[in-house]
């Protein structure tokens, strides 16, 4: 016995194409569609900056919980377009958005702040930069926001960095504020002390090359993946 789902797959071309799961579901409502129709559409994996935008598929997006920064990155990416969008309720949909999507950072934020303050736990320091460093990235296109953020990142940092003895991975996430920033120079500085401590580091060793490929010294960079 066949699949009606599969059925609907193979002949979904010949049939009408909803753009959004309520669309989908009016359909199976008056019977111009089977009720796999609903199903596939709300469960899609429909790429969010394909267009035409999906508004539904970025509304189900920015309902979830825990989102990295990798999805909240490519919403602002998507939201920023939106906002000189000439429906003006497009336009506001994108601006309170973006707002929401920054606001749940500084939530977070302040939470963190708060336990600090409490008991004094100095992972919290390291917490509150990553959320920092996080919110940079999705204001990649504002470059003053942007950099503003980096540098609250780097200064809880700092501070963690004075309770507690930095790790490898701690040391390498200095390392990437610090090339966001363009601070090549102060980069090399630590990943050299770095290296001294652990010469055989892979992860050091790599990141030491693209510190010195910014900084355009070429020959450096062949002579470290010589190293590995």
């Amino acid at each position: 016995m066949r699949d009606p789902g599969f059925d609907y797959l193979l002949n979904s071309r010949e049939l009408y194409s909803p753009k959004t799961p309520r669309a989908a579901l009016k359909a199976v409502e008056v019977g111009l569609l089977p009720g796999e129709a609903f199903i596939y559409k709300a469960n899609s994996i429909h790429p969010l900056r394909e267009e035409p935008i999906d508004f539904d598929a970025i509304e189900r997006t920015l309902a979830q919980k825990g989102k990295d920064v990798s999805t909240n990155t490519l919403l602002v990416t998507i939201l920023e377009l939106l906002l000189v969008d000439k429906d003006s309720e497009i336009a506001l949909f994108a601006a309170e958005s973006i707002n929401a999507i920054e606001n749940s950072y500084n939530e977070r934020i302040e939470g963190l702040k708060k336990e600090h303050r409490d008991t004094s736990e100095p992972r919290c320091l390291r917490d509150i930069a990553r959320q920092f460093y996080e919110l940079a990235m999705i204001n990649e296109s504002r470059n003053a926001i942007r950099n503003f953020y980096l540098f609250e990142s780097y200064s809880y940092m700092k501070r963690f960095g004075a309770e507690i003895e930095l790790k490898k991975e701690d040391i390498i996430f200095v390392l990437r504020i610090m090339i966001t920033l363009k601070s090549y120079r102060l980069a090399r500085g630590v990943i050299v002390q770095a290296l001294q401590e652990s010469p055989n580091d892979t992860d050091l060793i790599i990141l030491a090359a693209e510190i010195e490929y910014f900084r355009r010294n070429y020959r450096q960079v062949f002579a470290l993946f010589q190293r590995l």
